[in-house]
């Protein structure tokens, strides 16, 4: 009697648990804070670890971040009433900056690409956080310029781009392949606290109601 009872108990607790994350799951968003003041709510649909994100937000928009520009990225409860001016921050002067802020990469590569001078190849190239204008730059200078080469591998994040290199540019084989093992483990790092933050989360969710119950 007391087997069946204790059995019927813990199905019990099963049931209730999975509830409760099926519960804390549809009542927390993703929310993004960029570095200029901003806040994005909604979805995370993709993500380049290091590299960037895709949010879609509550009325379908879609929004593609670098990860240089984010402050920090949290699961929040939605805001209530959630307009959309509270749902998307982002303004039109972000996305000029934004712009802006890109046609000046554009132009540091072009300078990298057409300039003579290592000192002026090697500052330029420091300057540019695209990552697949320093793969161009370290696929030119690959076998003519060790220290350009060597400031767009080491600016590279996506493990892809670093594969590649790896691949096609013998001189920067070793670098690249430490450098994609070093962005693998940030990787699988950031995973493991996103994992610990959700167990967290849904920890203080059932605490919360068995309050209130």
């Amino acid at each position: 009697m007391n087997a069946y009872i204790s059995k019927k108990i813990l199905l019990m607790l099963v049931a209730f648990l999975v509830t409760a994350i099926a519960f804390a799951q549809n009542d927390y968003q993703d929310v993004v804070y960029l570095k200029t003041g901003n806040i994005i709510r909604g979805l995370i649909i993709e993500q380049v670890p290091n590299v960037s994100l895709k949010i879609e937000t509550g009325d379908g928009s879609l929004f593609v971040l670098k990860m240089s520009e984010i402050e920090k990225m949290t699961k929040e409860r939605p805001v209530v009433p959630q307009t959309q001016n509270q749902m998307v921050t982002l303004s039109s002067k972000d996305s000029k900056e934004a712009a802006k802020s890109a046609k000046k990469e554009m132009d540091y590569f072009k300078k990298v690409m057409k300039s003579n001078n290592v000192n002026a190849r090697e500052k330029y190239t420091g300057l540019i956080e695209n990552e697949e204008l320093l793969y161009e730059i370290a696929k030119k200078y690959g076998n003519t310029d060790n220290r350009t080469t060597i400031k767009a591998v080491e600016r590279i994040n996506d493990e892809e781009l670093l594969y590649d290199i790896a691949m096609e540019i013998r001189p920067m084989r070793e670098l690249a392949v430490e450098r994609a093992a070093r962005s693998i483990k940030s990787h699988e790092n950031s995973l493991e606290c996103h994992e610990k933050n959700r167990r967290s989360t849904i920890s203080i969710w059932i605490s919360d109601k068995r309050q209130r119950f």
